[in-house]
């Protein structure tokens, strides 16, 4: 949907207006003065020669020499920034009075909206508008310097922020994470072994000594195989974690984005737990974001699936972030009941907004099951989409992108799908775009 609905908020491209509207500023206090004096008929047709060097110069339309002042500054507010035609974005006029269009696509639109004009339970504020006003670089996309403007139904500024190149780097990740989700349909079969190739098992394990991230020797088992690679148990472990190949069988080194990409472009020959897409879709949104180069220059002999395991990037010395910055509060047992079962100790508590929980479009969350601890149906790791009339969108291995309601008694319990017995948990994994921003030095320049 190209344009966002008057409850929705609104993102209007102000650009380098300021100066153009100034100058009207001036028409108007000094009308008397003979260099505008409208009676004038040299002066009317320098008017009209600026009007059009104006409109060729910014690309707006001219406006009629008939027009009031008031109405004139309107329509140059209105088509000040250069209209495209790739995935347009139309302010809804009934909200704003004002139209135009901006260089986001529908998601990087809806991301906008989510992090500076939504409350912490994801609802949009209602009759926003989001005021982008260029910082220098007038090309009608969003850059470093920009500034971001947040008014309420009132107009009255309720958030303004100066966008840096990390907010840049942020939209970006988070619109290829929504894109790579979507495009993934139900993603991949679900394994409760962790991590499987699938048809690729060998004959007989093969043993070998490896080295960890820390330089520490050990001894695997190497289980399957593929060109790209090699699920692994290691030190007489039961645990599975698939590692990446540093050559194929020809002896040809293996790239890092080639490796990732094979589980993308070939999704029926890998299967993996709940857990194991969420840090997977990170790295692909990574490598989207940054490029191939870049990518497998910092990746090369890095590349580990096993859950949430991830040893090149530890968030307060766990390795089990899987490239996220995580936040968890637990429960005390017996404290939530769904569906006939209560939460044991060490269960999440309940999301709750007024904790400061809070929904952001492509961080992750945890829908829990009170009372289950053992099985492989304890819990779901969901990455969220966006709310859309009430109902929130969530994606999960082997079930896709779903719309969950919840009951309006803060419970956050699902009113029926795929969650009916669960509850979602104060579980937030929030993507560590700080390490992967640092690999360039410069980002959409």
């Amino acid at each position: 949907m190209s344009t966002i609905q008057s409850s929705d908020a609104a993102i209007i491209r102000r650009g380098n207006s300021q100066a153009v509207e100034q100058g009207s500023n001036r028409s108007r206090n000094n009308s008397s003065a003979t260099i505008w004096d409208s009676s004038n008929p040299n002066m009317t047709e320098l008017l009209a020669l600026i009007r059009q060097l104006l409109a060729r110069f910014y690309n707006i339309q001219p406006i009629s020499s008939s027009s009031s002042s008031s109405s004139s500054t309107s329509s140059m507010s209105a088509s000040f920034a250069t209209p495209i035609t790739a995935t347009p974005v139309t302010s809804d006029s009934s909200s704003t009075g004002l139209s135009t269009h901006l260089n986001l696509s529908a998601s990087e639109r809806n991301i906008l909206t989510n992090l500076v004009a939504t409350h912490n339970d994801g609802s949009k504020i209602v009759g926003a508008t989001i005021n982008i006003v260029e910082g220098g670089t007038a090309d009608n996309r969003l850059n470093a310097g920009d500034k971001v403007v947040v008014k309420n139904a009132s107009g009255q500024t309720i958030n303004t922020k100066i966008l840096s190149d990390q907010d840049i780097y942020e939209l970006h990740f988070r619109d290829n994470l929504v894109k790579e989700v979507n495009s993934v349909g139900e993603g991949w079969s679900f394994t409760s072994s962790i991590v499987k190739l699938r048809d690729n098992r060998l004959g007989y394990p093969e043993m070998r000594r490896y080295t960890d991230s820390n330089g520490s020797q050990g001894v695997e088992r190497v289980l399957e195989r593929n060109d790209y690679w090699e699920v692994v148990q290691r030190d007489n472990g039961e645990r599975r974690y698939m590692v990446m190949r540093s050559t194929d069988d020809t002896g040809r080194a293996v790239k890092p984005s080639d490796a990732l990409k094979d589980i993308f472009n070939n999704r029926s020959g890998y299967a993996f737990d709940c857990a194991s897409p969420m840090p997977l879709l990170n790295l692909k949104a990574t490598l989207d974001t940054v490029g191939e180069e870049t990518f497998d220059r910092n990746m090369q002999g890095k590349l580990i699936l096993s859950g949430w395991y991830n040893p090149f990037d530890s968030f307060n010395g766990n390795v089990n972030n899987g490239g996220y910055n995580p936040s968890v509060r637990t429960a005390e047992a017996g404290s939530i009941r769904v569906g006939g079962h209560t939460n044991l100790a060490g269960e999440a508590a309940r999301f709750d907004p007024t904790k400061g929980d809070s929904l952001t479009i492509g961080n992750v969350y945890y829908f829990e099951k009170p009372g289950d601890t053992e099985t492989s149906n304890q819990g779901w790791n969901a990455i969220y989409l966006g709310e859309e009339q009430g109902a929130y969108r969530f994606w999960v291995i082997g079930v896709g992108t779903t719309s969950v309601k919840f009951n309006n008694d803060g419970s956050w319990t699902p009113t029926e799908g795929v969650f009916k017995d669960y509850y979602l948990g104060a579980v937030v994994a929030n993507p560590n775009l700080a390490l992967t921003r640092g690999w360039m030095s410069s980002v959409f320049a």
